[in-house]
């Protein structure tokens, strides 16, 4: 039954691609958004590939994929690597390359991935991580907001080691000598034995922090780079037990949109 149920979702939803392509393209300019009214992204467009390639096995139907490609690669700053969003200056590199704030962190995993789905990759290495030394890597892991604010301190280790897994698909240093070496270890020594995770559990958001930080940490990390994750029984533990939170996983419950910043 539930085989079934699952296919005629997966049909609903191929039936129903076309339409939302079209609904979130934006006339004129071409761009896409992530609904009606608001203003074009740099990730929507990455949404539409994905959306494409999933459900119609092709790139979205407005363009040929070689226009697709064109479009999302110019999008790169040649100098550091970086993709600023519609409409902005080149992002400035933060202390450790990737910067803290903003969308150009998020952007070298949407539009790299949107780009390896199409056949192609960046034009440009990361130049922002390639040159990041190791010292300076763990002065910033350790400067990260991990008791607070641990899936922005995921994200932000997500977003360097992607940068650093497209760096070395291009053929080029994933980062200055020592730092990759350095990123597991550090990450390898400061995972806590009894979670299993990063960071710790907080009055507000119970494990929520934690939970969504170790999976964009390590989805980044461990898994792009094909490593096994450390105590990954114990992370298994507080995965079931923040499932039992009821302000998440109760009837209406939901996420708040903004809890990872």
């Amino acid at each position: 039954m539930l085989v079934e149920e699952l296919s005629v979702f997966a049909a609903t939803a191929r039936a129903h691609a076309p339409d939302l392509l079209d609904r979130c393209r934006q006339p004129g300019t071409g761009r896409y958004v992530d609904r009606p009214g608001a203003e074009p992204t740099v990730r929507a467009h990455c949404d539409a590939v994905e959306i494409a390639d999933l459900l119609l096995g092709q790139a979205p139907p407005h363009l040929p994929a070689a226009e697709h490609v064109e479009r999302l690669r110019a999008l790169q700053d040649p100098a550091t690597g970086l993709v600023p969003e519609y409409g902005e200056t080149p992002p400035l590199p933060g202390p450790a390359g990737i910067p803290d704030e903003g969308a150009s962190a998020y952007h070298v995993l949407c539009v790299g991935y949107a780009l390896d789905l199409l056949g192609s990759s960046f034009a440009h290495p990361v130049h922002a991580v390639r040159t990041t030394t190791a010292d300076r890597l763990v002065r910033h892991l350790t400067e990260l907001p991990w008791q607070d604010r641990a899936w922005h301190a995921g994200a932000w280790v997500d977003s360097w080691a992607t940068a650093a897994h497209w760096n070395g698909r291009l053929g080029a240093e994933a980062a200055a000598p020592g730092a990759l070496e350095a990123l597991f270890g550090w990450l390898h020594t400061h995972a806590a034995p009894w979670t299993g995770m990063w960071g710790s559990p907080t009055p507000e958001a119970g494990r929520l922090q934690m939970v969504n930080g170790y999976y964009r940490l390590t989805r980044g990390s461990f898994a792009q780079f094909g490593l096994p994750v450390p105590y990954a029984e114990r992370a298994i533990d507080t995965v079931l037990d923040h499932a039992r939170d009821h302000r998440y996983f109760a009837p209406g419950g939901r996420t708040p949109a903004t809890s990872w910043t």
